[in-house]
């Protein structure tokens, strides 16, 4: 049997440890930092709003989103009146065919 190579491992280089705490909060706000550059943001980015018609500038972003936000519920509240009172007139138009099966 051939003897075997017993070849040194490869040192890791290693820092020495900081010794006060000073010095390992420095170190600890640095890798956090690096952490948060390398980090994608989640910050969704700032886009103009594309509208279907032009808006008058004194008008604010925030009141735009309020008037968009009141309308949505405002239809989704026609919807829903709509499918209550149509499902309530056929209840009421057939009810003696309902009751007869």
């Amino acid at each position: 049997m051939a003897p075997k190579n017993k070849a040194a491992k490869p040192q890791q280089a290693t820092a020495p440890l900081p010794a006060d705490p000073a010095t390992i909060s420095r170190a600890v706000e640095q890798v956090e930092d690096d952490v948060l550059q390398a980090a994608p943001s989640t910050k969704a980015p700032q886009t103009k709003q594309r509208l279907a018609y032009p808006v008058p500038e004194y008008i604010s972003p925030a009141t735009i989103n309020n008037t968009q936000s009141l309308l949505r519920f405002v239809i989704l509240g026609l919807i829903s009146a709509a499918a209550i009172g149509s499902r309530l007139f056929a209840v009421i138009r057939f009810e003696s065919v309902i009751h007869e099966l």
